[in-house]
């Protein structure tokens, strides 16, 4: 049966608010201080080697070579003395690093990580020289691993979809955060897409049309209280049900991981039992929540639903009884330290607050991706 598209732009509005410090559940970024008194409570260690004991890679002029990609090494920081740094995003200089040196044949993307790593580690790059002019990328949070001592702290470095240009030499710096040093494994790979996912899509939905977010993007079109002034996308119910194909991603804002947070606003006149859902390319979560007194004040957060997380291409599903008032929809990446491609999508639905059901057919992302660009 030949689909009959129908398209519905959403409106957009941004009233007057103040961003507040958020629950890290909604938070879109890192929060320096906090991440910066956890990690110092965790401890970590600093054992200087004697001038004559450091192993080759301790310097650029000596770097351990990559032959190629894939790439996986083994070692101990602790051998080695503190050459190099960068602020990304904590001034925290001392730690001892290795050197790495990488001359790619052809033009590639790589994946670089310090997962597996056994301390909290920083990564750093630079291009054919190790000058401030030369810094090239820098990360010191990004993944868990199975080897760091405190479980679910993301304090491991990762560098996802590194441009890599023919005949340039890149300089792989493993370092750590303040003074900590440990044994690591490094590991580089080939940069690979994320899987595609194939679900339900309804006759009628709503297109989200947020600018894609990339490095140093500033999400001020529907990040809710995460900036000021407060900004959503509203919501207005029809006979047809609502559904809205979004699109969401992780970056870097400020050397702070950042991810793309989707809030919309609707509005109940009495009370319901309402179904949000969310399904997406990537690990996705979703949430129903209320601000405190004015629609706008940030301060005051009640979580009604969630949030509920999925792994990609599955549904996160979050019901809840709510009275009449305005609510919000949260649509975002699991975590900040996750690596989602910007412009990677999901479609979330709401149901259950007086519109009906609209019958729906499986569809590829790549026919809805081939209908809208």
């Amino acid at each position: 049966m030949k689909r009959a598209w129908v398209l519905l732009i959403l409106t957009f509005i941004a009233p007057a608010g103040a961003a507040a410090q958020l629950p890290q559940s909604l938070s879109h970024q890192m929060n320096v201080s906090e991440v910066m008194a956890t990690k110092q409570a965790l401890g970590g260690q600093f054992q200087a080697a004697a001038p004559d004991t450091i192993p080759a890679g301790d310097t650029a002029g000596d770097a351990l070579l990559i032959p190629g990609v894939p790439f996986t090494a083994f070692g101990n920081t602790c051998d080695y003395s503190d050459d190099y740094d960068w602020i990304c995003p904590f001034n925290t200089p001392g730690a001892p690093d290795v050197v790495y040196a990488f001359t790619p044949a052809n033009d590639i993307n790589v994946n670089i990580e310090l997962c597996q790593s056994y301390y909290d580690t920083k990564l750093i790059i630079f291009r054919n020289g190790t000058t401030p002019q030369q810094f090239f990328a820098c990360n010191d949070d990004k993944c868990e691993g199975p080897n760091f001592p405190y479980p679910h702290f993301p304090y491991l470095s990762q560098l996802r979809n590194m441009p890599f240009e023919a005949g340039q030499t890149y300089y792989i710096v493993v370092d750590g955060y303040d003074l900590f040093c440990g044994q690591y494994e490094l590991r580089i790979t080939d940069y690979n897409d994320p899987e595609t996912c194939a679900f339900p899509l309804p006759e009628t939905y709503l297109v989200e049309r947020e600018e894609q977010c990339s490095d140093g993007y500033v999400d001020a079109f529907n990040g809710g209280c995460s900036f000021m002034p407060f900004a959503a996308t509203d919501l207005v119910c029809d006979d047809n049900g609502i559904a809205v194909l979004g699109e969401s991603g992780t970056y870097v804002t400020d050397y702070l991981p950042t991810r793309d947070t989707d809030w919309y606003r609707f509005t109940l006149t009495e009370q319901k039992t309402v179904t949000a859902t969310i399904t997406a390319e990537f690990e996705s979560q979703v949430a129903i929540v209320s601000t405190g007194g004015d629609e706008n004040d940030c301060e005051g957060y009640t979580f009604w639903c969630g949030s509920s997380f999925a792994d990609p291409c599955e549904t996160a599903v979050c019901e809840a009884v709510l009275p009449p008032g305005t609510y919000y929809l949260f649509a975002a990446p699991r975590s900040y330290f996750d690596f989602v491609i910007c412009g990677s999508e999901y479609l979330l639905t709401l149901g259950g607050h007086g519109c009906g059901t609209t019958a729906t057919e499986s569809v590829s992302w790549s026919d809805v991706k081939s209908f809208f660009r």
